[in-house]
């Protein structure tokens, strides 16, 4: 890898970002919409929670007139009453009972906000019992404003319970919204300066109903890729090296306490060390350059749009999210180990397919740690 100066990356940062705020929503059309965004989920607030789940800045790339935002309503329940639904999820049956759940809750919150949107000069264009949706509409600014709010059932896990045909379903929205931030920092905006780039390609023809996919795809072969990363395996013995300093130092641990994820100081340094947003220094080595990353992803996304759009999907074109980094540690002398997280645990936990892989530390000394990946599918419509 060509070295490259703090000014080179500094200058290059910049430049990315000016091209960029020509790009985002004018200042004076954000201001007034999260004022409204706020209003309207002020109102909800008494029955549930809302998440928007578009990115309100970047949205008007597409078109100058019409803004189309969507939104997410979250009715909490408990994590027993949550496994419920999952099971309803697993077994893929119509149920009109259950589903009464979500009927009402939107029933209600209907009922409830009705007066206070006509207030605020907020029309409702479409509400049914059937759809499990409330598409609200107004005006900024000559600019048309659509809001499809969308209920579901939250229990604090990385997806919410959602129906879609009258069957339960996993939806990741706001875990995705999420993750695409994460990552757009960790590559210093790198990601929105790509999707400008193929939304202006006139070689690249993509429908601005198929952007979130197309994010979601390169999200996962950016975190697919750090099993086999180098910097990614240097950052595992660094962490080694910081908080378990030899295999001298390992045993002395395991003699001296129980490594218990909750009360371990040093595990949890550990683990909060392998959390995605803790990886600046390996994305900034991996990915220095735009014009490198531009050319890399630039072609995966042709490839990918061109196979979604032909509906050619095999088992090798899945979509994979990372879950999390689980460190393991192996005390030789004792003949002890340990998971931070229990594998059986993370199971239960949640109702997704966990796959695991490992990262090994690029220190070949280090052999009582390691990384693993644990990663869960995402379904392609």
């Amino acid at each position: 890898m060509k070295d490259r100066s703090y000014k080179d990356v500094t200058r290059e940062y910049e430049f990315v970002n000016d091209l960029l705020s020509l790009q985002k929503t004018p200042r004076n059309i954000l201001v007034e919409l999260k004022r409204t965004l706020d209003q309207i989920s002020q109102l909800i607030s008494n029955f549930g929670k809302m998440h928007i789940t578009s990115d309100i800045k970047n949205d008007l790339y597409f078109d100058k007139k019409n803004l189309n935002i969507e939104a997410m309503v979250l009715k909490f329940v408990s994590f027993k009453e949550f496994q419920k639904y999952e099971k309803l999820v697993e077994q893929n049956l119509k149920a009109d009972d259950e589903s009464k759940i979500l009927t009402d809750f939107k029933t209600l919150v209907y009922k409830k906000i009705t007066p206070e949107l006509k207030r605020i000069k907020i029309e409702i264009i479409s509400f049914s019992k059937s759809e499990n949706s409330l598409v609200l509409a107004w005006e900024i600014r000559g600019i048309k404003i659509k809001m499809n709010l969308a209920f579901a059932i939250d229990s604090k896990q990385i997806y919410q319970i959602t129906e879609k045909n009258k069957k339960f379903a996993l939806d990741f929205s706001i875990h995705f919204r999420k993750e695409y931030k994460i990552m757009n920092k960790l590559l210093l905006n790198k990601l929105d300066y790509l999707i400008i780039s193929l939304i202006s390609n006139e070689d690249f023809k993509i429908k601005q109903a198929n952007i979130p996919i197309l994010k979601l795809a390169i999200i996962s072969d950016l975190q697919i890729q750090l099993n086999k990363n180098e910097f990614m395996r240097e950052w595992v013995s660094l962490v080694f090296k910081k908080f378990l300093r030899n295999e001298v130092y390992v045993d002395s641990l395991f003699k001296t306490q129980d490594f218990y994820f909750k009360s371990s100081k040093i595990f949890y340094q550990i683990f909060n060390s392998f959390k995605l947003r803790r990886l600046n220094y390996v994305f900034n080595m991996t990915y220095p350059s735009v014009g490198d990353f531009l050319e890399n992803y630039t072609q995966f996304a042709k490839k990918f749009i061109e196979k979604y759009n032909k509906k050619d999907f095999n088992d090798s074109d899945s979509l994979y999210l990372l879950y999390e980094f689980n460190p393991y540690l192996t005390s030789k002398g004792l003949n002890k180990n340990v998971l931070i997280r229990n594998w059986q645990r993370l199971n239960e936990e949640s109702n997704l397919k966990l796959l695991k892989k490992y990262i090994y530390p690029d220190n070949k000394e280090i052999g009582t740690f390691v990384l693993f990946s644990i990663f869960y599918k995402v379904e392609i419509d």
